[in-house]
Order: structure tokens, then C-alpha cells, then sequence
């Protein structure tokens, strides 16, 4: 018996009874790499660490309570958006976009194990939407609330609606077929619902389309006309080229349906399922890249119009930045932003009164002030902390940091100590004494330098 050919569209979803198959592979696969990489581990550590197995658990299980942490304490500090200056709320986006590009990242690998795709629909790709789209709706919100009119209910309201078209999409890809049975062109004339003859896809699909035509033909509109009638009176606290991230979102974000209609979770007009993970990754690109990036451009404008930069710093960067550093094309590395830092400035500065930058301990001494006492800091030899003055760390901010920080900054002391006594600086045939600390002009540069 020859059994007619069917499209990829209908195959996908008739071999969708083989989902627990798939899953169990993913899974049986996942087992296999943790195993060997566990025997690895064991073979690695060379028996300094008596439970490896255990300290990599602990490692991750600590390492994404922090990111969990962190991630919460921003997003409970979005009702205070109104009144709080324009570069913590860049901040506070920057974390934001942070999260986006992480879970987006994290539902992207884990989608490979199809442990989500009920259907044979890839479950993981809606609830990544689920999950950034809102946010994005909210940074929007954020950047203009100080002139939002009724910015609470305004940001509750956008993360429904974003959330509503997301869950209904998915809901309606489960379904196979089109929305609808009857003649469009006829309901468009007479708007009669008998004409149409809507499917049970197409009323599930029916909120969503509501609530994504709200968002780009209501809300769009509404923060664009907020923003121009406002930034007159309020350019100092309003980002610059805001409607450029109000373009994107209405631009990119139409693609997406207009994508799920040709695709085979809509109308199956593209019967091709391979080019259907292709499309929503390219749209998926250049709406949340583009989003991240075109931030960085109004972050950068509108610098210009900020006040300058505090005199501050940050006194510890992450380790993997020191490492990135080494392999660095361009050896230029910046550690300061106020639109990155706000929030690190604040906490810095209630906690380490009298700080000094650049100023060794002579000039501290000459002016009646003297660092913070502790035992570390009184351990270290005179010559180590004009070091440290002069490049920026205090003692407060010298405690402050972890064992790492404090070796990482004794080698590079070391090795300061070493440049400098090679260096001969020739001039009307005499040789300059190097000093034992480098001087540190440009505090930002300092991780580099030192």
C-alpha cells in the first residue's frame, strides 16, 4: 500500500506522539556527558579536593543564587523609576538587558534537549518570550517614567498584554489547520462572525492579536508622544534618541506574527519546517540584539548631556575580566560608568568617607586624614599602599575585596616594581631613578596599568 505524500507541516505534527522518545534520548545523552565529565574532574584535580563532585554543585548552585538574587533585587526596584535620576535608570535596564540576553542564551542550549516541544512546537521559544518580551515592554516604560502619567498601572497593564499575545501564541501553535474556515474578505465587508467561521484556533489565537495590536499601535504611540511633547522641559532627565528603540520594537516585533502565519505553527504556507526555527532565530537576533545595542547608543548620547563623571571608581573588577584583558586586542579597558555603577557609587560612598584618589601618604598625612584602620591594612608595607593610593584603592575599598583581588593586585605590584627599574629615560645624558610604584594618571585605566 503506497501511503499518499504529506508536507513537512503535517508530519511534524503526526510524529508528535513520539515526543517521550525524544525526551528520553535528550535525557539519556545529558546523563552521558555528566558522567565522563565528572571522571574528567576526578582525574583533574589530582586528589587535592576531596569531594570535586560536590564542589562543582556547590560552585553553580552558589553562583546562580547570586545571578538569582541580583536579578530580583532589580526588578523590585521598578516603582521607584519615577525618581530616580536618567543613569540609574540606565542601570537599572543594563541589568535588565543583562537577564534578557542570559535566559535567552540558557532557552536557546536547552531547547536542544526538546524536552519542551509538546506537539512537536518548541515550547522553550515561547517561554523565553514569555519571559524577556514584558521586560522589554518594561524598560521602555522605565526610561520615560518620570513623565508617564499613571506609571504603575501603565507598566502592570504592558506586562499583561505582552504576556497574553506570548502564552496565546503558543496555545495556538498547538493547534494544526488555519484560524479560520470562511471567506475574509466577505467578514471584512459584512463583519459577520458566521461568515468568517472562526476555528478553535482562531479564538485562541483571538486575545493575542488583540493585545499585540495594543502594544504597537497604542502603547508605541503613546511613550513616542509622551517623549516628545516632554523632552523640551526635561531633556537633562530623558534619554536621547529614545524613538529609535520605540521603532525597533514596532518594526521587529511585526515580524514575528507575520512569520508564525507563514510558518507551520500558523497558516503552513511555508510547508518547509526547517526554515521555521531559522526565521523566529534571525527575528530573535535583530529584536533582542538590536534592542541591546540600540541601548548602548542612547546610553552613550546622552552621556554627553550627563554631568561629568564623579571622581570614583571601582576598586574590584571580576576575574574573568582580568583574564579577557590578556587577550584583548585593543589594551584599553574602561571600569568606570555611571550609567553601570550608580548603584555601586551610592553604596561605596555611604561607607568610605575621605577617600583619597591618587594621593599618596604624605599628601593624606599633610592634610590631617589617615585611612581606615584595620588589621590588613596595617599589615601592608608602606611602599605596597602608596601603591594602592596612588592607583586608586583605599583601605576601605582594599577590604572590600576577595583573596583574589588581593593577589591578583600584589603581583601586579610586583611586577610594577620591575618595569619600572628597567626603565632608563634618556635625556641630556642622564638616567632618571625609577620610582618603586608606577604613578597612575587616569584612574579608569588602572586595572590595565598596574
Amino acid at each position: 500500500m503506497v501511503l499518499p505524500a504529506a508536507s513537512e507541516a503535517v508530519l511534524i505534527r503526526q510524529c508528535a506522539g513520539l515526543y517521550g522518545s525524544f525526551a528520553s534520548e535528550a535525557a539519556s545523552s545529558l546523563i552521558l556527558v555528566l558522567m565522563f565529565s565528572y571522571i574528567v574532574l576526578l582525574l583533574s584535580v589530582k586528589g587535592q579536593i576531596k569531594t570535586p563532585g560536590l564542589a562543582v554543585f556547590n560552585l553553580v548552585t552558589v553562583k546562580l543564587t547570586e545571578v538569582l538574587t541580583d536579578f530580583l533585587n532589580t526588578i523590585k526596584k521598578w516603582p521607584d523609576m519615577p525618581t530616580l535620576p536618567l543613569p540609574e535608570r540606565f542601570a537599572f535596564c543594563r541589568k535588565l538587558n543583562m537577564s534578557i540576553c542570559c535566559f535567552s542564551a540558557f532557552v536557546g542550549m536547552i531547547a536542544i534537549t526538546r524536552w519542551f516541544h509538546f506537539g512537536n512546537i518548541n515550547g522553550f521559544r515561547y517561554l523565553g518570550y514569555c519571559f524577556t518580551c514584558p521586560i522589554m515592554q518594561g524598560e521602555l516604560i522605565a526610561l520615560l517614567a518620570p513623565i508617564v502619567p499613571c506609571y504603575t498601572l501603565t507598566q502592570c497593564v504592558s506586562a499583561l498584554l505582552t504576556a497574553v499575545t506570548m502564552l496565546c501564541g503558543y496555545w495556538g501553535s498547538l493547534y494544526a489547520g488555519p484560524m479560520w474556515d470562511g471567506d475574509l474578505l466577505r467578514f471584512l465587508d459584512s463583519w459577520d462572525w458566521e461568515v468568517l467561521k472562526m476555528t478553535e484556533k482562531g479564538w485562541v489565537m483571538f486575545p493575542g492579536w488583540i493585545c499585540f495590536t495594543v502594544l504597537i499601535c497604542v502603547q508605541g504611540p503613546y511613550l513616542g508622544l509622551w517623549y516628545t511633547c516632554c523632552y523640551r522641559k526635561a531633556s537633562e532627565d530623558l534619554p536621547k534618541k529614545f524613538m529609535l528603540l520605540v521603532y525597533l520594537i514596532s518594526i521587529t516585533w511585526l515580524g514575528f506574527p507575520l512569520w508564525w502565519c507563514l510558518s507551520a505553527e500558523g497558516f503552513s504556507i511555508i510547508k518547509d519546517t526547517k526554515a521555521n526555527g531559522w526565521g523566529f532565530v534571525l527575528l530573535n537576533i535583530t529584536s533582542k540584539g538590536g534592542f541591546t545595542f540600540t541601548m548602548l547608543t542612547i546610553v552613550a548620547a546622552s552621556r554627553k548631556q550627563a554631568p561629568p563623571k564623579p571622581d570614583f571608581k571601582s576598586a574590584s573588577v571580576p576575574y574573568w575580566l582580568y583574564v579577557l584583558q590578556e587577550y584583548d586586542t585593543e589594551k584599553h579597558f574602561d571600569t568606570f560608568d555611571p550609567y553601570d555603577n550608580a548603584e555601586d557609587k551610592q553604596q561605596d560612598d555611604a561607607g568610605d568617607e575621605g577617600q583619597v584618589y591618587n594621593t599618596g601618604m604624605p599628601e593624606m598625612q599633610a592634610t590631617g586624614m589617615s585611612p581606615p584602620k584595620s588589621n590588613t591594612w596595617d599589615a601592608l608595607e608602606e611602599d605596597y599602599k602608596v601603591f594602592l593610593l596612588q592607583s586608586g584603592v583605599t583601605a576601605a575599598t582594599f577590604e572590600q575585596c576577595n583573596v583574589l583581588d588581593k593577589v591578583t593586585m600584589r603581583k601586579r605590584y610586583k611586577d610594577s616594581i620591575k618595569r619600572q627599574q628597567q626603565i632608563e629615560i634618556v635625556g641630556e645624558n642622564k638616567i632618571v631613578d625609577s620610582a618603586p610604584y608606577k604613578e597612575v594618571t587616569d584612574k579608569d585605566t588602572f586595572w590595565l596599568q598596574m
